[in-house]
């Protein structure tokens, strides 16, 4: 998860839970209904969405989205509702994208906000929100650690809370523990290659694949003397274009069933490529 989001789950609540700052963001189909809960949170502002979807020739369309700045009514800075066409169907792309958009529609400087995770039929299954926290979590990673410092008033929150309102909480946060395991992997690949060469080379890669020992990886790595007594000389052959020294991790995570047959990927990590020497 970024550093800079908390992410979490409570049942549904009403809106001024996340403050007059915050933001609240629900999901109608294209007949612009509401599920119960949702419904219920945003009756005092209900007129003013119609008039606003009708302003906006908003249709609940799948994936489109309206705003409503400061609604009268609620006690909240912003309500964006999310359509979902039919609303009927939707698969776990479906609800990761549905994530994604949420997080998106986050005001760069609005440090809370909350997701209802509802449909029209009703509060979605402990999976189906655990796949939305999943959407939001990829959609928030961003990888400015080089860019200009911000100017005072530009800054961003240094930390953004996130809650994921649902119908079984407990349910929710089970199923998500399985999908946060994936979204850390996923993060830690793209910091990876986001990282630049004179950061990023093989020693400083070794180094950090150590980290996963305490999840459970064990993690094996080779240097020169090691490679060189394997026979590996393409790969050293390559890496004697570098300063730096060439490393080679092997990663292994047992588990499989006793008896299952092993599953290898193999890739070569280029961390600075020269075009050929």
């Amino acid at each position: 998860m970024p550093d800079s989001l908390k992410l979490g789950f409570a049942p549904f609540a009403t809106p001024a839970r996340i403050g007059a700052s915050g933001v609240l963001i629900v999901f109608c189909d294209e007949r612009l209904k509401f599920g119960p809960a949702t419904a219920k949170a945003i009756a005092p502002a209900a007129n003013l969405v119609s008039r606003a979807a009708k302003v906006e020739r908003f249709a609940g369309k799948s994936c489109s989205t309206l705003e409503l700045i400061v609604p009268e009514g609620l006690k909240i800075a912003r309500l964006v509702v999310i359509g979902v066409g039919k609303g009927t169907g939707l698969g776990q792309k479906d609800l990761l994208k549905l994530g994604g958009i949420a997080i998106g529609k986050m005001p760069a400087r609005a440090a809370e906000g909350m997701v209802f995770a509802e449909l029209p039929a009703g509060a979605l299954k402990g999976e189906q929100a655990a796949d939305v926290a999943l959407g939001i979590v990829l959609r928030a990673y961003a990888f400015d650690r080089y860019k200009t410092k911000r100017k005072e008033d530009e800054k961003t929150p240094e930390k953004r809370n996130m809650t994921v309102a649902v119908g079984d909480v407990a349910a929710a946060r089970k199923a998500y523990a399985a999908r946060e395991a994936i979204s850390d992997g996923v993060l830690l690949a793209r910091e990876l290659v986001n990282e630049p060469a004179n950061v990023l080379y093989p020693e400083e890669f070794a180094r950090r694949t150590i980290a996963l020992r305490k999840t459970g990886v064990a993690v094996e790595v080779l240097d020169i003397k090691a490679m060189k007594k394997l026979g590996m000389n393409a790969l050293l052959g390559v890496g004697q274009g570098s300063v730096h020294e060439s490393r080679l991790v092997v990663m292994r995570w047992n588990g499989g069933k006793a008896g299952d047959a092993p599953l290898a990927f193999i890739g070569k990590g280029v961390c600075f490529d020269t075009g050929g020497i």
